[in-house]
């Protein structure tokens, strides 16, 4: 009788007395009645069992008696290890994978599996590395163990602008009335990211020109009632820049009381 191994998607290998040496050698004629054990050797990955044979499931060796021929199946699976630097998620075959930190699935040998990167708010995908390169859909053939490392940059964030204003020279009991000499303050504006605040610009709400980028994050600046009607508000607004460009907005309303 004819003993034939077949191993799909390779993964390891089997030996077996009388010529069996797969996948070099998979098939061997037996007399009746001979029995044969099989062992399967694991290359990196795992074990998953016997079939074609009564009685050999699980276990890394099979008895086989010669009473027929006999087509025998040994499955390996192999393993695959994402790991996730930074702020993002990686998703096989369209299902949840690794949401960060280091995450291993295993799979029959020979299987192919897509890897998809997400980044989360805030952050890019940078690409891959290891068993994949380049930034698009990443896919591996487990015949082997596959590493697979995503890695996710922090995105560059505009500034956080903040602008408040008080009196600096008249009204000092706050009542408002013309002419109210105003400090506007943008010091509270923030920006924690690698490109720090760069400049402050003002448009003070009034007509008046707009002041060019300046460092100090101060201005002062006279407001007037016109006197058409007693209480005017004017919009102040401050423009905050960082070093890489980008620009965020605050604003506040000063109020003058004519007479």
């Amino acid at each position: 009788f004819t003993l034939k191994v077949s191993i799909p998607g390779g993964g390891g290998s089997v030996t077996g007395n009388g010529g069996i040496d797969c996948p070099s050698g998979c098939t061997a004629p037996y007399a009746a009645g001979t029995q044969v054990t099989l062992t399967a050797h694991i290359n990196g990955g795992d074990f998953d069992g016997w079939s074609g044979v009564p009685g050999c499931s699980g276990g890394l060796t099979c008895t086989v008696t010669m009473d027929k021929s006999y087509d025998v199946t040994a499955q390996f699976t192999e393993q695959v290890t994402v790991t996730v630097n930074g702020n993002g998620s990686v998703s096989a075959d369209g299902g949840s994978f690794c949401n960060g930190g280091q995450c291993s699935r295993e799979y029959n040998a020979g299987t192919q599996v897509t890897l998809t990167a997400a980044a989360a708010s805030g952050s890019a995908f940078s690409g891959w590395s290891g068993d994949c390169t380049g930034t698009g859909a990443c896919t591996v053939t487990l015949n082997q163990p596959r590493n697979v490392t995503a890695t996710f940059a922090q995105q560059d964030q505009p500034p956080t602008a903040k602008l408040t204003w008080s009196y600096y020279k008249n009204n000092p009991a706050g009542n408002g009335y013309d002419p109210v000499d105003a400090l506007l303050d943008a010091s509270g504006s923030s920006d924690t990211d690698s490109t720090p605040i760069r400049d402050y610009s003002f448009d003070f709400g009034d007509g008046s020109p707009r002041t060019t980028p300046q460092a100090d994050p101060r201005v002062t600046h006279t407001y007037h009632n016109d006197g058409t009607k007693k209480y005017a508000t004017y919009y102040a607004t401050v423009y905050v820049t960082d070093t890489a460009g980008k620009t965020s907005s605050a604003q506040v309303s000063i109020t003058v009381i004519c007479c």
